[in-house]
């Protein structure tokens, strides 16, 4: 496995949920890989080498050997894969059992959704005195709803579950 890793490099920026999923996935797969902290504030990650790499210049970008991968739920998949028995397993072999964590995964994007760009981006970029108070309380009942939704999904899981 050692010379599978070698050629492993991942772009990433601090702060970016996709990027601390990609990283997470690596490291529970024990993925040793070259680490490239891009500073998105100097849009290092929109420079002309990391577009070639990623033509919309978003990460993380992960590059192992030849092969690249910009979206993080790939990259997790792809680790799962390439690094099958290596560090955890990440995916369940029973397919209704998949079928479960892929949906909880692409509905993970629904809370960061809610929380970070309906809620929060939205509190960060409005002037205090501009807020609308009202609309505020909706965004934040929207996401307390989301939260409760997932403290269910969470409550009817099963020791050993993959969720």
């Amino acid at each position: 496995m050692a010379g599978k890793e070698s050629s492993a490099e991942l772009y990433w920026g601090s702060g970016s949920f996709p990027c601390w999923r990609a990283m997470l996935c690596l490291a529970e797969k024990n993925v040793k890989y070259k680490s490239h902290l891009l500073s998105m504030d100097k849009k290092e990650h929109k420079s002309e080498d990391l577009l070639k790499l990623n033509p919309r210049g978003q990460l993380p970008i992960f590059k192992h050997g030849q092969l690249i991968i910009n979206e993080s739920v790939g990259i997790c998949q792809y680790a799962e894969s390439a690094f099958k028995g290596q560090g955890t397993q990440l995916m369940p072999e029973e397919p209704s059992q998949q079928a479960a964590v892929w949906q909880r995964t692409l509905e993970a994007e629904n809370v960061r959704q809610r929380a970070v760009l309906d809620t929060l981006m939205y509190m960060w970029t409005t002037k205090p005195e501009e807020i609308d108070q009202d609309l505020l309380k909706k965004k934040k009942q929207a996401l307390g709803q989301e939260i409760q939704l997932w403290e269910w999904y969470l409550a009817k899981q099963k020791p050993g579950s993959h969720i």
